[in-house]
């Protein structure tokens, strides 16, 4: 999991435990870089102000969405293709704040909110289904890894799907160190853990030495990585949504 998405991640979920009642700031929260929220009206806020802000106007939930923006995107590029936001939910409406694809930068990130936040199609997968779609799809690239063993590079990938699917099944998910305080577990059924956690382990996009990192010795098997690598990303991205969004 890259930066970014932890960071949504950590702000959602000790965003909705705020909301839920939590009298104390969530100062102890695993933030990876500081972050300015801006209003339509271009007021900059910390988080904690955007947390009392939220809560003064009787925000019922934080949500996490994100949408495709950028479908060209090769898999060494495939974070890029997609826009992460959150969706403040109120009784009567609700209110869009988007990340920038391009926006986070160095070790800061502003997140402005937006008039809408328009998505192709909103997928509501439940935690089932997403659990589901994970392992299949790490199956399928556990699969094609086998098959095109000579590949040292590939082959050594077989142990993080592995991992990744062990994860699914475990009575004790637990996050590492470095995420320890990612989530406010309590919140969280172990079913969620379970899926939000084995797409935490998926270090495959982008970067050097990551699963888009590679030519495969064929157009042919290269064409294949290519389109199993970009359904597991976004198997791994509905996760993250299905997971966030069930408390």
């Amino acid at each position: 999991m890259v930066g970014d998405v932890a960071e949504l991640i950590s702000i959602a979920s000790y965003g909705n435990d705020f909301l839920n009642g939590m009298e104390e700031r969530p100062l102890e929260r695993n933030s990876h870089f500081p972050v300015t929220f801006f209003g339509t009206d271009e007021k900059a806020m910390r988080l904690e102000q955007w947390y009392e802000y939220l809560r003064k106007r009787e925000c019922k939930k934080i949500r996490i969405l994100y949408r495709i923006v950028d479908s060209s995107k090769g898999s060494v590029m495939i974070n890029e293709s997609i826009q992460w936001a959150f969706r403040t939910v109120f009784d009567d409406h609700s209110e869009y704040w988007t990340f920038s694809p391009y926006y986070f930068s160095g070790w800061r990130a502003d997140i402005r909110q937006v008039k809408d936040f328009q998505l192709d199609a909103e997928k509501d997968l439940t935690l089932d289904e997403a659990k589901k779609n994970l392992e299949a799809n790490l199956d399928i690239l556990t699969k094609f890894a086998h098959e095109n063993g000579n590949n040292n590079w590939l082959t050594a990938w077989i142990k993080n799907f592995m991992n990744m699917k062990s994860i699914l099944y475990s009575d004790t998910p637990t996050l590492p160190e470095y995420h320890k305080a990612m989530i406010v577990e309590k919140n969280y059924s172990l079913l969620a853990k379970q899926v939000l956690f084995c797409a935490e382990s998926a270090w495959c996009f982008t970067g050097m030495g990551s699963l888009s990192d590679n030519c495969m010795p064929t157009v042919n098997l290269s064409e294949q990585k290519e389109k199993i690598t970009r359904e597991l990303f976004y198997s791994v991205c509905d996760a993250y949504v299905a997971a966030m969004n069930s408390f």
